[in-house]
């Protein structure tokens, strides 16, 4: 049970890192933050991913390799959907410098 809460608490740690473009530290801070702020639409769409998951593995049988990247794109999904990104094109960014 603990596992799972500290699974719940950092699913965003990856993205902030990447992303965001924070350290260790404030990742897992800014992650425990976004995760209070919906907790029950971040556990439903999880456990939605997990059951398309193992409904890809087990009962259509196309195999792990082809539905393990399903879980990883929902992660993504979420954390687009509560953090956003910055609208910005590099052809926009040529004249301001």
């Amino acid at each position: 049970m603990i596992q799972i809460c500290i699974a719940l608490f950092t699913i965003f740690t990856i993205p902030l890192i990447i992303y965001g473009e924070q350290n260790y530290v404030e990742a897992i801070t800014k992650s425990m933050q976004l995760f209070i702020k919906q907790p029950l639409i971040i556990i439903v769409a999880l456990i939605i991913a997990g059951i398309g998951m193992f409904l890809g593995i087990f009962v259509l049988c196309i195999g792990i390799i082809f539905t393990a990247p399903f879980i990883y794109s929902m992660y993504y999904v979420i954390y687009a959907q509560s953090v956003g990104f910055q609208n910005t094109s590099p052809i926009d960014e040529i004249g301001i410098e």
